[in-house]
């Protein structure tokens, strides 16, 4: 699990890295109520939204596997995994 924060380069390369990946997409703090869970293939969260600017900055990515990612959210934000109506 690889969290990505002020990073988009690396951000970048990970998604490119791992087409069966998963992407957690969160506030730069995380809370249990924003916890969106994408495919790392999803074109909400590889294509730039216009307003956005940037990928890692008002709200962070944490990759990994779909359990991995689900067990974080249990465990550290104490929430659960909103999947992304478009992808998952």
């Amino acid at each position: 699990m690889t969290r990505f924060v002020d990073n988009d380069d690396g951000y970048l390369a990970w998604i490119a890295q791992h087409p069966d990946g998963f992407v957690l997409n969160t506030e730069r703090i995380p809370k249990p109520n924003y916890l969106r869970l994408h495919r790392s293939t999803c074109r909400t969260i590889t294509i730039l939204q216009p307003k956005a600017g940037r990928w890692t900055a008002d709200y962070i990515k944490i990759c990994g596997s779909r359990t991995e990612l689900e067990s974080w959210a249990r465990d550290t934000v104490g929430g659960v995994v909103q999947p992304c109506r478009f992808c998952v």
